[in-house]
């Protein structure tokens, strides 16, 4: 059962299926799919509720100077976190910066960057390890995340 605490879950029933049966004999069985999604999406996004208040996020410790310890230490402190990053090579770029010489990336320019910092037309396609290197450490100069930053060996 559910607890006294629980929200109550919205009853979409006999409507909903009602809404799908129609929409199948009208548009085409994917079609009717798709617009039953839809409404489920929309239910779901007028059920939502956002909290009362935000609680604050205080200090928060941010393991590695990657693309994802960047892109969370850059997040958390636009929401009001105090950061810390800790890098065990003390240097931007985390296991990028010092693994296979020469290497190239797998994905290209347009999937790889940070959607607020693009690389330009004059980027290769699939960057160097170097280069990949090389943009983390202007986004984070880009981002104030420098600052940040702090050697911590665990070896």
């Amino acid at each position: 059962g559910r607890s006294e605490n629980a929200p109550a879950r919205r009853d979409r029933g006999p409507t909903t299926a009602a809404v799908f049966c129609v929409a199948s004999l009208v548009f085409s069985p994917g079609a009717a799919f798709a617009f039953f999604l839809a409404l489920r999406a929309a239910a779901a996004r007028d059920a939502y509720e956002a909290p009362a208040e935000a609680k604050p996020l205080g200090r928060v410790l941010v393991v590695g100077a990657g693309a994802s310890g960047l892109a969370a230490a850059k997040t958390l402190l636009e929401n009001g976190a105090e950061v810390v990053i800790v890098e065990k090579t003390g240097i931007i770029g985390g296991v990028f910066a010092d693994a296979y010489a020469g290497a190239h990336q797998v994905s290209s320019k347009y999937i790889t960057p940070f959607s607020d910092l693009r690389l330009g037309p004059e980027v290769e396609s699939h960057q160097s390890l170097d280069d990949y290197v090389a943009y983390l450490h202007c986004y984070a100069v880009e981002h104030d995340l420098m600052r940040y930053v702090r050697h911590a060996s665990v070896d």
